[in-house]
């Protein structure tokens, strides 16, 4: 959530990564991309996350994206080289066909991602 002390942030130098190289690539998309943000509790946010209106924007897709999905069972997963449960690579699988991420407020906020059409 984006109510997250600064402490309890995932710094970049301390993201976990796999020894396969190709779960790294996933890692990185969901950091790039900005999944991360609202879709694990820890997360480092971007400088201007505490900006009045971009604050109020991410507060709200922090709460309500990780309550609709968490990527640590699928980060845990990668990280660990396991198979991802099946019930995970589903969500994500549906979410790229319809396109659906991220929500629009958040392409406005500029975040890593944005759609892609």
């Amino acid at each position: 959530m984006y109510g997250i002390t600064t402490n309890s942030a995932v710094k970049k130098s301390d993201v976990q990564a796999s020894v396969v190289g190709e779960n790294n690539k996933i890692l990185g998309y969901f950091r790039e991309k900005g999944c991360d943000y609202c879709h694990t509790p820890s997360a480092e946010l971007p400088f201007y996350s505490s900006f009045p209106v971009a604050k109020q924007l991410m507060d709200y897709d922090i709460q309500l994206g990780y309550k609709s999905f968490n990527l640590e069972a699928v980060r845990a997963a990668l990280i660990a080289d396991t198979p991802v449960p099946q019930s995970e690579l589903n969500k994500i699988e549906w979410v790229m066909q319809h396109q659906t991420m991220p929500p629009n407020p958040l392409c406005r906020a500029a975040l890593g991602g944005g759609r892609q059409r």
